[in-house]
């Protein structure tokens, strides 16, 4: 019996020493509510459309996608270099969204090369949003 109360004090030590971590944070979670990196050029998903749709910048710029729209939204690389996850929509805090609520989840990305990237949602297949699609052209 004083064996078992050990075995039990160790098992409730662990799991109160490790917390109720559920596992690692999903991307594009992170940037939620937080301000963009100094520099940055912001791109808004919402109505199944990215605006602005196509964004020029200097190598060493970090593009942030924030997520305004009413459902889950990603960017996703056409040539598979960055896919955000799943970024969520914005809560409301009532009355609508930006009303007390939080802001979508967004997600950023530094584009280091020159080029052409282009990019769309994956949650929302171009062959039935045909214009839900995006294009970052790096100059060096």
């Amino acid at each position: 019996m004083h064996i078992s109360r050990r075995v039990l004090l160790v098992l409730v030590s662990t799991v109160v020493a490790c917390g109720g971590d559920s596992g690692p944070t999903p991307p594009g979670d992170g940037g939620q509510d937080l301000p963009a990196p100094p520099g940055s050029v912001t791109v808004t998903i919402q109505d199944f459309s990215f605006a602005p749709q196509s964004v020029t910048v200097k190598a060493g710029t970090t593009v942030r996608w924030s997520n305004r729209g009413p459902s889950a939204h990603n960017t996703s690389s056409d040539a598979s270099l960055w896919d955000s996850g799943a970024l969520g929509a914005p809560t409301s805090g009532g009355g609508g969204y930006g009303d007390g609520g939080s802001r979508g989840a967004s997600f950023d990305f530094t584009f280091t090369e020159p080029g052409t990237y282009p990019y769309h949602c994956n949650l929302h297949p171009v062959s039935s949003y045909p214009n839900f699609t995006g294009t970052v052209i790096v100059t060096p």
